[in-house]
């Protein structure tokens, strides 16, 4: 088996989805490429060396009719077409900035529907993804986010200062359950700082003195571990909603990479994620209750670090190589023929 992955995307998404895999993958001696553009034959539509790869991985496919007739040809060609999908990519929220533009874009959202329904087989990083994408092929897959342990530092060495951090996606809307009550810590615990990442606006929402609280530039996924190992707490704020309730427990696993203890709504992937860890502490069942609960953390370090061995411990059982055997599954192109497209 050799495994091709058409990274349509360079997000973030596209390191979780495809390269992590394609390490496993290669760790295993399973070949892979990786690209998100590419030469095609004028003559075949196929392009050139396809013959090497029988399993063809399509992340958030959106480059419009060209992409479409690539996957009809590698369908003839008895390809095994997988396509990605990492998120509910019909409920997104407005306040999404990064991915809002891929839902008013027309063309795009023909490119996820028409290939989709030409997959052989879908693949989604959680459960509550599958009644939304087999609209379009009865055969989806879950495979969860995981990571790569050997992408984090080890974890910093604690002062007596301590720092909340938030680096959230860029939807302002879930920073907002939390603003005020960081206001209050900082207001309240003299040697409490915050960090804040993703959309500037959050940052300007926390009306604290500005030597109390740090914007986190955006970085490169290669990056993002060494930026949130100065946190030494980490929260988690998801309002309930659809596009919330489909996203995984990535961020809980970046954190526990980190032994960084943090607080979670109570949404789809931190009942997950508390279910691994066999602990409800991780969960923030009321907005009023973030506040309660990030002064116990403050106070009582036996408890943050409790906290982070829990989520640590989670981190390391969705270890890519932990998990690359569902991925051998969902590749495997066996019982594959020529199919018309």
């Amino acid at each position: 088996m050799a495994v091709f992955f058409v990274e349509t995307s360079t997000r973030a998404c596209a390191y979780v989805r495809c390269e992590l895999p394609a390490r496993a993958l290669a760790r295993l001696r399973v070949g892979s490429r990786r690209a998100n553009r590419f030469m095609v034959n004028d003559d075949t539509g196929l392009p050139d060396g396809h013959e090497r790869f029988p399993t063809w991985v399509f992340q958030i496919p959106s480059g419009g009719e060209s992409e479409i007739q690539l996957v009809k040809a590698l369908r003839r060609a008895g390809k095994k077409i997988v396509v990605e999908f990492d998120d509910d990519y019909f409920h997104i929220p407005p306040g999404n900035k990064q991915l809002v533009v891929d839902a008013l874009d027309p063309e795009q959202m023909r490119s996820k529907k028409e290939i989709a329904k030409l997959a052989h087989v879908i693949t989604v990083s959680t459960k509550e993804l599958i009644p939304i994408y087999q609209k379009f092929c009865d055969n989806v897959v879950v495979l969860p986010n995981c990571i790569d342990m050997a992408d984090y530092p080890k974890p910093m060495k604690k002062g007596k200062r301590l720092t909340i951090g938030w680096a959230g996606a860029q939807e302002l809307g879930n920073f907002s359950l939390v603003a005020s009550t960081l206001k209050q810590m900082v207001e309240e615990f003299s040697h409490v700082d915050i960090a804040i990442g993703g959309d500037p606006k959050a940052y300007d929402l926390v009306k604290v003195d500005k030597a109390r609280k740090t914007y986190l530039e955006p970085c490169s996924i290669g990056d993002f571990p060494k930026m949130i190992n100065h946190f030494d707490i980490a929260v988690i704020p998801l309002k309930e909603s659809a596009f919330n309730a489909g996203k995984s427990e990535l961020k809980g696993l970046q954190y526990g990479a980190l032994n960084i203890p943090f607080l979670a709504s109570n949404v789809p992937p931190y009942r997950r994620f508390s279910r691994m860890a066999g602990s409800r502490e991780f969960l923030i069942e009321k907005e009023k209750h973030w506040l309660p609960r990030l002064r116990n953390l403050v106070v009582d370090r036996k408890l943050r670090s409790q906290l982070g061995n829990k989520a640590y411990k989670v981190a390391e059982s969705r270890q890519i190589d932990n998990q690359i055997g569902a991925w051998i599954e969902a590749y495997d192109p066996a019982g594959i023929g020529n199919s018309p497209a």
